[in-house]
């Protein structure tokens, strides 16, 4: 009975903790930042840090002339393409967005956009071309703006492009920060799972991913009969 009681509120604490909400922090001017809080921790995942590589040391004799062999990497798309040819690689990827982006719209519904910055200084070397750019970038940019703010029911934003008759070149500073909670996150990405079990084993991408040898050809399951 007491095991019982301490499963029970084990499971009770970690469903407490998935009520709380993840935060993430994005900017971006130079290079893009990306920071994701969560209770009172906090990861830096954008710019990565690099690690410094130490020098290998010399080896003498023979075994310094010879260099390790580098495997080569493996290209998923090129598998699928090979594979299933052009027009099925193409139905592939038409299903796969359709999957990811129906996930995607059902878990945008539990996003919450605290705040919401775009600033655009559009400039090239002709002031004509200039305006005839910043016409275009007003009319893409606005309407995609209000559609991401009135779906996430965002509090505090800003959208400012103007031309820039003098710089000769075009500037983008961009920062949100958006709140999920944990749950939402976990019943999005269980269900993408087992959707994604689904969509490999439909169109047979299984082997391809783990990178096992292609299934044996009529050829070789006659030669094999016949010895």
């Amino acid at each position: 009975m007491i095991v019982l009681w301490i499963l029970v509120s084990l499971l009770a604490f970690l469903f407490v903790l998935t009520l709380f909400s993840v935060s993430i922090s994005f900017s971006f001017e130079e290079e893009v930042h990306l920071v994701i809080r969560y209770l009172f921790f906090r990861f830096s995942i954008l710019p990565a840090k690099h690690k410094e590589k130490k020098p290998l040391p010399k080896q003498e004799g023979s075994h310094a002339q010879q260099s390790p062999k580098k495997k080569e990497k493996k290209n998923l798309f090129k598998d699928i393409l090979q594979e299933k040819g052009l027009k099925g690689f193409l139905k592939i990827l038409q299903e796969a967005a359709k999957l990811l982006g129906g996930s995607l719209r059902r878990l945008a519904r539990h996003i919450r956009l605290k705040t919401f910055s775009l600033e655009i200084a559009v400039s090239t070397e002709d002031a004509a071309e200039t305006a005839i750019q910043y016409g275009k970038v007003c009319s893409a940019v606005y309407p995609a703006a209000s559609v991401v703010v009135s779906s996430t029911a965002c509090s505090q934003y800003t959208v400012d492009i103007r031309p820039d008759f003098d710089s000769g070149s075009s500037r983008i500073r961009a920062g949100a920060e958006l709140k999920v909670r944990v749950l939402f996150l976990l019943i999005t990405s269980i269900s993408l799972f087992f959707k994604g079990i689904a969509f490999m084993k439909r169109y047979e991408l299984a082997s391809l991913i783990a990178g096992q040898p292609e299934k044996n050809t009529c050829e070789d399951r006659v030669e094999s009969a016949g010895s």
